[in-house]
């Protein structure tokens, strides 16, 4: 969602005299738009066939398909936007003041009610596999997913109020204006603040819930397979003697450190009187370097260590029981899979930022500014192909798939002859 506080889209209006204002192409846009065009057309057909198929649903309760279909109909209402910020990076903003605010609301909407009904849905299997409470499944979907709607929709209301048109002799922004009257500075940081709060609740919430979940099913059925449960221990047999929070209280620390390079470096810079950027600027070559270099060594450290596990746990595993369930298999190859497709762009182009910063090539530092916009875009997809991945896994919707295709060629085969 803080993309969308700074994110500051522009339009161009014609300065001839008499001249209709007119978009014109902006090619700088390009990009984005590709990405955004790729998202929209993947999820949106994507995220409809999960409200209608409703893959890997026949087991859940009835409240958690309700909570699943209140997930997709988020997702879908964040991409029926998608269009229109594809035309405004294509040709500026063109929607005037209600569509800034009305859209924008979508956005931050869809958003917050992805996060709540993941929260829920946390909180629900925790009681339900934890302490074997079943109060929640009891409370109708209608009682829960109201107050989730209605909740999102308060806190989404900044949109409303604060996203404005400012507009010179060439441009059109739609972003957050705040008045310079009245504590324009407390509204700013009650809006900021509102956002972060909500979203550190829910991941704490989401986490501590899927921690015991995890502790709890460890010992479930599933892995109760002998070959299985010898795999399982040896792996967690390690981390069990460390406590979690010695292993995430230090993690959360070093994450934070890690971080401090943003607010450090992070400015507001102005470009020909036109457009304002928010980009990080450096005193020095050095400095700009050692970040670019930690962001490096911090992203592959860690893609390596995640691709030499699981390629270990998959030559260790490829024979046990658990393993041999091709949807299972299916599932992790493709969340790997997809994770290094869509991160590796970006520690590439850091690697190149360091190496145009050391041999001073201003070309290729110029075509790494440009392509971290494009790449940081691709690991935010990330997290939205991964519901996918989880639903289109699933056996019921290929057997699905399978049936309605011969169907279909039956109506249109021409009768042998």
């Amino acid at each position: 969602m803080a993309q969308f506080n700074s994110t500051m889209v522009t339009s161009k209006i014609s300065s001839s005299p008499g001249d209709s204002p007119h978009p014109s192409l902006d090619s700088s846009g390009l990009v984005p738009a590709v990405v955004m065009s790729i998202c929209f057309l993947m999820g949106f057909p994507g995220n409809v066939a999960v409200i209608i198929l409703k893959p890997n649903w026949e087991n859940m309760s009835s409240l958690s398909q309700s909570l699943m279909l209140s997930l997709a109909v988020s997702d879908l209402l964040c991409l029926v936007t998608l269009p229109l910020w594809i035309y405004s990076y294509l040709y500026g903003w063109t929607f005037r003041l209600v569509g800034c605010k009305i859209i924008t609301y979508f956005v931050y909407c869809s958003l917050y009610t992805s996060l709540l009904t993941l929260t829920v849905l946390s909180v629900q299997r925790y009681l339900q596999v934890v302490h074997l409470q079943r109060s929640l499944n009891r409370v109708r979907a209608k009682m829960l997913l109201l107050p989730l709607w209605l909740a999102s929709m308060i806190l989404s209301t900044p949109a409303l109020v604060f996203r404005q048109l400012s507009e010179d002799q060439r441009w059109t922004t739609c972003s957050n204006q705040y008045s310079f009257e009245g504590g324009w500075m407390a509204k700013r940081m009650a809006v900021v603040m509102s956002e972060t709060l909500v979203g550190f609740v829910s991941l704490s919430v989401i986490v501590f819930s899927y921690i015991n979940l995890y502790r709890k099913v460890s010992r479930a059925v599933l892995f109760n397979n002998p070959q299985t449960t010898r795999l399982i221990t040896s792996i967690t047999r390690s981390l069990n003697q460390v406590r979690a929070r010695k292993l995430l209280v230090p993690l959360w620390l070093s994450a934070m450190t890690l971080s401090t390079p943003a607010l450090l470096a992070q400015q507001l810079l102005e470009v020909d009187q036109q457009r304002t950027y928010c980009r990080p600027q450096y005193s020095s070559e050095g400095q700009r370097m050692a970040v670019l270099l930690t962001e490096a060594l911090v992203g592959f450290v860690s893609l390596s260590i995640i691709v030499f596990s699981y390629i270990s746990l998959y030559r260790k595993v490829n024979r046990a029981a658990f393993f041999n369930n091709p949807q299972t298999t299916r599932l992790i190859t493709s969340i790997i899979v997809t994770f290094v497709v869509l991160w590796v762009p970006y520690f590439v182009i850091d690697v190149l930022g360091v190496a145009a910063i050391s041999l001073k090539n201003e070309a290729l530092l110029t075509f790494c500014e440009d392509s971290w916009i494009t790449a940081g875009a691709l690991t935010f997809v990330n997290g939205a192909v991964n519901p996918l991945l989880y639903a289109f896994t699933s056996d019921r919707l290929s057997k699905i798939i399978a049936q309605n295709l011969p169907e279909s060629r039956d109506i249109t085969a021409e009768p042998a002859s």
